[in-house]
This record gives C-alpha cells, sequence and structure tokens, in this order.
C-alpha cells in the first residue's frame, strides 16, 4: 500500500467566494474578510484566487508592507498598474511579477463586452524579478517551467501536460512544502485525486509525482518556506 505525505486538499467547491456585479472571487486561502481556520495562508504563500473581472471594470487592491503579488491571466488580455503609473498589458503566457510594494494595484478588463480570467498570487516575501513581464513557457509539453521565486526559496513552475503523461516534482530545499494547483483538467498528485481548481498542499516530503487525467491540462507548482 502507498504511502501518503501530510497533505492538504482545497475543494475548488469549498473555496471562499465573493462577488458583485463586476468582479467575482474566489479564494483558496483566508482572504480579506473571509477567514476559516481551515484555510490559512501555507508558509510564505498567502493568497491564490482565481478572479474574473467584467468588460471596462478596474479592480483596485492595496498590498500590504513588503508583500509581494503574480498576477496570471487566463482567459483574455488586462492590464495592470501600480498607483500613479502609466497602464501596462499582459496576455495568457506571461506573468505580472510586483516583487515587493507597499502601495495599490490596479487591474484592468480592456475589452468592452467580454469576461477575463486570471490568478492572483500573494507572498509574505519579497520576490526576485529582473523584469516586471515574465514569459510562462508551455510551448514545450510534458515539463514543468520555471517563471518566478525568490532567493528565499519560493519557486513557480507551470505545465501543460497530455493525457497520463507522468512528471515528478522534487523539493529544491530541504524542509519546504509544496503546494499544487490545476488550471486546467485533473491530474493525480502522490496519489491524491485533483480537478479542475482544486490544489492540495504538502510537507515533510522531498518529492511529489503526478499524472495528467486529460488532454491539455496545467498545473501549476509552488515551492515555499514554512
Amino acid at each position: 500500500m502507498r504511502s501518503q505525505s501530510p497533505a492538504q486538499i482545497y475543494r475548488s467547491d469549498l473555496r471562499a467566494h465573493s462577488e458583485d456585479g463586476s468582479h467575482r472571487t474566489y479564494a483558496t486561502f483566508n482572504f480579506e474578510e473571509h477567514i476559516s481556520p481551515d484555510r490559512k495562508p501555507f508558509g510564505q504563500l498567502l493568497a491564490i484566487n482565481d478572479e474574473t473581472l467584467a468588460p471596462d471594470t478596474t479592480l483596485k487592491r492595496t498590498l500590504r508592507k513588503k508583500e509581494s503579488i503574480i498576477i496570471i491571466p487566463l482567459v483574455g488580455a488586462l492590464e495592470y498598474d501600480l498607483e500613479g503609473d502609466e497602464p501596462q498589458a499582459i496576455i495568457p503566457g506571461e506573468a505580472w511579477i510586483l516583487p515587493s510594494a507597499d502601495s495599490s494595484v490596479c487591474v484592468r478588463n480592456p475589452y468592452d463586452d467580454e469576461l477575463i480570467n486570471f490568478l492572483y498570487l500573494a507572498f509574505s516575501a519579497p520576490l526576485s524579478a529582473t523584469i516586471p513581464v515574465v514569459e510562462i513557457k508551455l510551448e514545450e509539453g510534458n515539463v514543468l517551467h520555471p517563471f518566478a521565486g525568490n532567493f528565499g526559496g519560493v519557486f513557480c513552475y507551470m505545465g501543460i501536460y497530455d493525457c497520463r503523461k507522468e512528471d515528478i516534482y522534487k523539493v529544491r530545499r530541504p524542509g519546504h512544502g509544496i503546494f499544487v494547483f490545476v488550471i486546467n483538467g485533473a491530474f493525480e498528485v502522490s496519489g491524491r485525486l485533483l480537478e479542475e481548481r482544486d490544489g492540495l498542499a504538502m510537507w515533510n516530503v522531498e518529492e511529489t509525482d503526478f499524472e495528467s487525467l486529460s488532454n491539455n491540462a496545467i498545473l501549476l507548482v509552488i515551492e515555499v518556506p514554512l
């Protein structure tokens, strides 16, 4: 019988949900007014939000001191700016990295009649970024591609997989944890079934194996200090 490392599954249908006429958020962890003892941050990973923004709408969010964020467009392009800066655009396949700030950030849907969907990641330590926008290189499938991290031990990867393809992620630094999030499709991760927008936190682990259960399945893997 296969032994399993300690872990917590975050099912997509149990995420905190907030919505108004222009903005919808599904938060995997505690976020803003949504607080629950079973959704605490995982090490330096403070937030992983699945957010949708209505056409021609701007979302403004105030960051805490030393908090860093990554915004990843999934459906549609978006515009971003720090308070007072000129707006910049990013598209799916790119990520905007804000290493550290104590200010407000704005995200805008530039379309007149289309929704956009993006991931919002927040960390409690500064990230390392020589350029603000990085490419997430998914042209080569069935492998994890690094796209962000820091010298303190945060490492972010994403990969797109064909059905029944297997892979292994090995922890880069002892004592770190692994958080995986299914962006598209379904995976079996260390013997646990994860479906679209499910998350899994693992600790006391040196590696994790996973298998894609659908075509064009996309997995986000984040290693963090605990």
